[in-house]
């Protein structure tokens, strides 16, 4: 045993001697930077091993430092090192090499379009937009990236005509499928931004000519027809959904990899939203259903996708058993993304459905400070909360606003001009003629207001019911126009049969029914008598409840049962009139309040 242990002992220490050399060589080959030869540490730096990137960093240190480097390898390095610090995102680190790198003569397009990325990415797009400026004269591929990048800046600052040029500009600057396809896409989103959605449409299809395989082409076109689709157009939902099923089969439903997980979040949220849009306008359960599969596969595909929370809160929002599931999805959101305003209006609106009011303004307060193209629905739902609460004046002053960015912009992509300013004038027109019995106001003066807020809405919305019924009302309220309020609340009545719309049906002959019995307890000026108006009056409440045969308003439809009752009462039929408005009041006490804030008085006062 003792002899083995001497025989190990002495391989072992003959090992050792044998590298002992050269470790001690490894020791004494470490001077100064300087003495190192700079084609040595020149040809690490330039070699940027990922797998050794510290290394490579200290061999473009060496050449930096290097007295005997030249101008040209200390550029390099400089541009190297530069790259590496991206990768390990010191970005301020990379930008002070590249200006560097700059300041001695590297101003070539490529080292411009580098510095140009790092100032996007720390948040300095003038300075980017200086860099990628000096790029745009050098001949491709850095001239394309520029244009194509300059364009990325433009679109985050809305300047939608100055980014289709950059696009434009990229695109006559390479002959490459691939990279004229991703031009393509960016004109398209700069196109859709101005309004232009139809230029879109063909950008977004020549992208996915050029590329076939471009998830991003595919997306992109299948959104832009979702937009023209949830305006309420077939034939683009139907484009919509067959090229949300193409982008399913080019990434494979069962992708495991990270970024294909991510796109297959995005086009199943972006088909939810096509379905759920549709079941909001048309009610159709099977829709319902569809969007929940959807919105469940996207946050299944990618737990931090926004638009798949969102859109299963939308769901959600539809039944009051689960309007708490909704706060929760748009809270996990608003984690994921607390800048973006749109969240916050969203969980706004699922606040009012619950009632609390409080909360969803302290939302909406917090949408609007984060701007963006949803500020009009944030200031539309704020009036209707104050419509609702009686602060007619504030109702109003958002109104307007609403009206102001719907002449003026942004809107949401998927709501049009003439939507925007046919529905925030009339819901104005709404809480203006409210204001007629508000101190200090002339109610001549604000009923003018009403009826002129009306007459527009109807013109942004033309051959549209509820816009007729509006003018109707608002004439009603004020008085003196009976004949051409009547003929609104017809064509109102006639427009809802023609679409076979029950809800403005039911509206449209309420608006009626309110209207004869304001023009009989006016005394019939007319020259009918008070009972025919009465009458007629009493009837129209009655086709307006029994319109709605769903109830999908039951609050409206006992406003209407108890003005019937009002209107019976008034011709003495007491025991109809009773049962009438004891019914009302036991589907919703609050029915006779609000019957007095049409300004209507029972026939006895």
């Amino acid at each position: 045993m003792a002899r083995r242990s001497q025989l190990c002992r002495s391989r072992l220490s003959q090992l050792l001697l044998g590298v002992a050399p050269a470790l001690l060589l490894a020791v004494t080959a470490t001077p100064a930077a300087s003495a190192r030869p700079v084609s040595w540490s020149y040809s690490i730096c330039r070699e940027e091993d990922q797998r050794q990137i510290q290394r490579a960093i200290a061999a473009c240190d060496a050449v930096i430092e290097h007295r005997r480097a030249t101008v040209r390898q200390v550029q390099n390095a400089l541009i190297s090192r530069a790259s590496m610090r991206v990768s390990r995102n010191d970005l301020t680190g990379a930008s002070a090499d590249l200006e560097q790198a700059q300041r001695m003569g590297a101003d070539d397009p490529d080292t411009m379009v580098a510095l140009g990325q790092v100032r996007a990415r720390l948040n300095d797009p003038d300075a980017a937009l200086e860099a990628f400026n000096a790029a745009t004269d050098g001949g491709p591929p850095a001239s394309f990236e520029a244009w194509i990048e300059t364009g990325a800046i433009q679109l985050e600052r809305r300047q939608w005509s100055q980014a289709v040029a950059s696009y434009t500009n990229a695109l006559r600057a390479t002959s490459d499928a691939a990279k004229q396809s991703r031009a393509l896409i960016g004109r398209g989103h700069a196109r859709l931004g101005g309004g232009s959605i139809n230029d879109a449409i063909d950008d977004y299809q020549d992208a996915v000519r050029y590329d076939e395989n471009s998830i991003n082409a595919l997306l992109a076109l299948a959104d832009a027809h979702r937009v023209l689709a949830n305006r309420g157009d077939a034939e683009d939902f139907g484009e919509a959904a067959f090229t949300y099923v193409r982008a399913l089969d080019k990434i494979g439903p069962d992708s495991t990899g990270t970024e294909q997980r991510g796109q297959l979040a995005r086009t199943y949220a972006g088909r939810g939203d096509l379905y759920i849009q549709r079941y909001l306008r048309g009610r159709d359960a099977d829709d319902l259903r569809q969007a929940s599969r959807d919105f469940e596969s996207a946050v299944e595909a990618d737990l931090q996708n926004v638009d798949g929370l969102v859109g299963r809160a939308k769901v959600y929002a539809q039944r009051p058993a689960t309007y708490q599931r909704a706060v929760a999805d748009l809270d996990r959101a608003v984690r994921i993304r607390p800048d973006d305003g749109e969240l916050y209006r969203a969980r706004g609106d699922v606040f009012t459905l619950i009632g609390d009011d409080e909360r969803a303004m302290r939302d909406y307060d917090d949408a609007l400070q984060r701007g963006g193209n949803q500020s009009y629905r944030t200031y539309f739902q704020r009036g209707v909360i104050y419509l609702n609460a009686g602060d007619y004046t504030r109702a109003d002053q958002s109104f307007a606003q609403a009206v102001a960015l719907a002449r003026h912009g942004p809107l949401p992509p998927d709501l049009d001009t003439n939507t925007a300013m046919a529905e925030a004038l009339w819901m104005r027109s709404r809480a203006a003629w409210n204001l007629i019995d508000a101190p200090g106001v002339v109610a001549r003066d604000v009923a003018l207001h009403a009826r002129n807020y009306a007459d527009e809405a109807a013109q942004w919305g033309p051959n549209q019911s509820r816009y007729q019924a509006g003018r109707c009302l608002t004439r009603s309220v004020a008085g003196g126009e009976w004949s051409t309020a009547e003929q609104a609340c017809r064509d109102a009545i006639r427009l809802a049969r023609e679409t076979n719309d029950a809800s403005q049906l039911s509206e449209a002959f309420g608006t009626m029914g309110m209207l004869q019995l304001r023009w009989a307890l006016a005394g019939a000026p007319n020259g009918a008598s008070e009972a025919t108006h009465l009458q007629h009056a009493a009837n129209y409440f009655g086709d307006a409840v029994n319109a709605d045969s769903a109830r999908t308003n039951a609050t409206r439809a006992a406003l209407y049962q108890y003005a019937q009752g009002v209107a019976l009462e008034c011709l003495g039929r007491q025991i109809e009139a009773n049962r009438l408005m004891r019914q009302a009041l036991e589907t919703d006490r609050s029915v006779e309040s609000r019957f007095l804030t049409h300004r209507i008085r029972h026939c006895q006062a």
